[in-house]
């Protein structure tokens, strides 16, 4: 993985356009989520929660 530093609490990271304006659409329709960024969020950490299970 490429090495960046990170600014503050947060780190930026980069994804596909066309992958970006179908979260949107999620957003958009779902009032669960208040951004983009809660979105991809809650996605990763229910992700990684799912991996932690399988590891165990």
């Amino acid at each position: 993985m490429g090495k960046t530093k990170p600014r503050g609490k947060y780190q930026g990271i980069s994804l596909p356009v066309p992958f970006v304006e179908e979260i949107k659409k999620y957003v958009l329709r779902d009032n669960k989520y208040k951004s983009i960024a809660d979105f991809v969020r809650e996605s990763c950490r229910e992700k990684m929660e799912r991996i932690d299970k399988l590891n165990r």
